[in-house]
């Protein structure tokens, strides 16, 4: 089977350095502490948090550091397959597991000793990259719930299929058989908390497949990054904010946001303001977007566009 095209395009049309369409919601559970809904491409993942909050089981309360528990779960109707999945299948003690220590790696659990943090984490839909969308949504949804973090911590997978390596796989090509590297990263810090690899690669080969995924993970970092600073920047608190992006590569983009403010009888009007790179942005830039507006903001919607090579 042909994953590359004549033109250059995968079976989705993409580039092989191009990843899927990110789109971000936070605050989708009132009831937890923090939540968010990360999707990538077709796969979209739900994350809960609630904590830091007191041990429920005495044993496992430490004195030096706060208990991070993870829960993984695939709901039944995520994939084409109906069979019904139990709970704590090996498959999903494993993710778990993983995503537990790949959290463990980011939060500052000193500074929360003897108590408990619960991360929940379900895949609603999947067509490949599962592992990462979950550790991008859990990580949007400790910053939701404004846990202190080292770093913000993301993920993101690359594969080689027909000598072409292929960034963010879709289920498709994750399927296909061939050679995928999953990496979490810590931009800042520059570290790498997660490494998983299906198959055998040549060494050479296996360091620009990682690469690939290193800058995956840098770019779903810039986004996340664009996310809370655009909650900060906002100056209202009750802001249900609903995020959409398109990443076409792993490296420039820009940012237009659509602001919608109530007017009257439960009218809308609509201001576009097509602004900068948000790390461009000019302290008196956003002053002067504030001072203009004296309504509350209801809806805020962002669209990511990647730029090319």
């Amino acid at each position: 089977m042909e994953f590359i095209s004549p033109e250059g395009l995968r079976l989705d049309g993409r580039r092989p350095l191009e990843m899927r369409q990110l789109r971000a919601q936070i605050g989708v559970v009132s009831k937890a502490d923090g939540s968010a809904v990360f999707e990538m491409g077709n796969t979209k993942v739900i994350a809960a948090v609630y904590g830091p909050r007191e041990v429920e089981n005495r044993a496992q309360q430490m004195n030096d550091q706060a208990l991070v528990r993870c829960e993984y779960t695939m709901a039944n109707f995520s994939t084409g397959d109906r069979v019904r999945k139990p709970k704590g299948d090996r498959r999903s003690t494993e993710i778990s597991m993983v995503i537990r220590q790949t959290m463990e790696a980011c939060i500052m659990t000193n500074l929360m000793p003897r108590s408990q943090i619960d991360i929940f984490v379900q895949v609603l839909q999947a067509d490949g990259g599962t592992r990462s969308a979950c550790i991008n949504a859990a990580t949007l949804a400790l910053a939701d719930a404004g846990i202190p973090m080292r770093d913000l911590v993301t993920s993101c997978s690359a594969g080689y299929l027909n000598t072409t390596s292929l960034l963010d796989l879709n289920y498709v090509e994750d399927s296909a058989g061939g050679p995928d590297v999953t990496v979490g990263f810590l931009p800042k810090l520059d570290k790498v908390t997660l490494l998983q690899m299906d198959s055998k690669l040549p060494l050479d080969t296996f360091e620009t497949v990682m690469q690939l995924a290193t800058e995956g993970c840098k770019a779903v970092a810039n986004y996340i990054r664009e996310v809370r600073t655009l909650l900060a920047l906002l100056p209202y608190s009750n802001i249900n904010m609903v995020i959409y992006s398109y990443s076409a590569n792993a490296r420039n983009s820009c940012l237009c946001i659509h602001v919608i403010y109530p007017a009257k009888h439960h009218l809308y009007l609509v201001d576009r303001y097509c602004l900068r790179t948000l790390s461009n942005f000019s302290i008196d830039e956003v002053h002067s977007l504030r001072a203009a507006r004296t309504e509350p903001l209801e809806i805020v919607e962002a669209w990511r566009y990647g730029l090319g090579f």
